[in-house]
């Protein structure tokens, strides 16, 4: 669940997670929009729709039973992403 920024409030599962810049790219959420040119004859160019990155602060996990964003809870390691509203 995207938290800020222009997809606020959108969910979608994540794509790939780029952890040298600290950012995600999550599905249909920031999409930009990619102008290509025709490489080789007879290819076509055109308008490709992809997904650009977010940063991690700007994401949070979804809770299935509430349909909330949850934070990070640490009580045990085993149990370290929950919401305190559901336990």
């Amino acid at each position: 669940m995207v938290i800020s920024g222009k997809s606020k409030g959108k969910t979608g599962e994540v794509l790939r997670i780029d952890l040298s810049r600290s950012m995600v790219f999550v599905k249909d959420c920031n999409v930009q929009m990619r102008h290509t040119k025709p490489r080789r004859q007879g290819e076509s160019g055109g308008i490709i729709p992809q997904e650009g990155a977010i940063h991690f602060s700007n994401v949070l996990q979804l809770c299935e039973t509430c349909s909330r964003g949850v934070r990070k809870l640490c009580e045990k390691p085993a149990e370290c992403r929950y919401n305190k509203k559901n336990q």
